[in-house]
């Protein structure tokens, strides 16, 4: 993995507050509309999934989208992420049904047999918050470890 997806989020927060420009879309960034770049080789976990409950989850480098069936998609716009500390710090959106315009930190790793994500905080203040809550345990992701609950199964 490349050094430089080493925590975007904060060195993005850092070049553009002290730049005061919005940064510009190149082939190692992606501009999104909170003025902030998500950069890096590009998010490995990009693409297309059903989870264990028969929901949608579409990842890239600006937005997760879950689609929960029968009900509106919840809408994250990435704030920055992390491949090598498998980590997305995401806002989420202010239509969402629950915690509109609060932070969210989503975990993942690939055990082997299949890629699993967390969302570990879901209502932080800020960005900052968000990065800041400790990483959901790995030890047992089919029965325990995000928050007192399994993580979610994702399938391409």
């Amino acid at each position: 993995m490349h050094t430089r997806t080493k925590w975007t989020f904060f060195c993005t927060l850092c070049l553009t507050a002290c730049a005061g420009d919005e940064p510009a879309d190149d082939e190692t960034g992606v501009a999104n509309d909170t003025g902030l770049t998500a950069t890096g080789t590009g998010l490995e976990i990009a693409g297309s999934y059903t989870d264990d409950f028969g929901s949608t989850w579409t990842i890239d480098e600006v937005q997760i989208v879950l689609g929960y069936p029968g009900y509106a998609p919840s809408l994250f716009t990435v704030m920055g992420y992390d491949n090598d500390a498998d980590v997305i710090i995401a806002q989420n959106d202010a239509d969402n049904p629950y915690s509109g315009g609060m932070y969210s930190r989503f975990d993942w790793f690939d055990d082997g047999t299949g890629l699993w994500i967390c969302q570990t905080a879901y209502a932080a203040a800020s960005a900052a918050e968000a990065e800041a809550t400790p990483p959901a345990d790995r030890t047992d992701p089919e029965t325990s470890g995000c928050g007192g609950f399994p993580w979610t199964g994702l399938t391409p």
